[in-house]
């Protein structure tokens, strides 16, 4: 029944007569046991019916179950790859993390290191200035004696006059 696409009823009046000729008119059975028998052949067309549509039902509902599962099994082998991607993506972040955290700390010791540099500069150029304008007039003024050259020339060492202070 389940493969039919029509249905069509097992018995009625026409059939039953076919099937025992006149016999099932005649008084043998009766007019009201012939009508019984044909309401409980209606009624097991109609539960043939039921069933068929039962079975149509159950297939799809297992169609539409299979589908299900299908789909389901799907998002679960994307849902194990994600998660193997966002490890990786895990390990790869702090990696970087630490890569970042190394080269914050080398760019503060380069910051330390150009002030350093910086600082010395500075103290390099104030000693440098400090000793043109004291230390070299304070020895022009002291000396005792000037080459041709304008240098100083005094116990026998010479010291650069820068210019000559005669």
């Amino acid at each position: 029944m389940a493969g039919k696409d029509e249905t069509k009823p097992l018995l009625d009046a026409s059939a039953l007569d076919a099937k025992y000729g006149d016999a099932a008119a005649a008084t043998e059975v009766s007019g009201a046991q012939r009508k019984e028998l044909v309401k409980g052949i209606a009624r097991g067309d109609e539960a043939g019916v039921r069933l068929d549509r039962a079975n149509t039902m159950a297939q799809s509902t297992s169609n539409a179950g299979d589908a299900i599962l299908h789909k389901l099994h799907d998002q679960r082998e994307k849902i194990l790859s994600a998660r193997c991607s966002a490890e990786a993506m895990e390990g790869d972040m702090d990696t970087s993390e630490r890569k970042m955290s190394r080269m914050a700390c080398e760019k503060c010791i380069q910051r330390w290191i150009l002030w350093v540099i910086a600082f010395m500069f500075i103290g390099g150029l104030l000693f440098f200035l400090y000793w043109k304008l004291e230390i070299q007039p304070e020895k022009n003024r002291n000396c005792r004696r000037w080459d041709d050259q304008g240098k100083c020339v005094e116990d026998g060492g010479q010291y650069d006059g820068g210019g000559g202070g005669k």
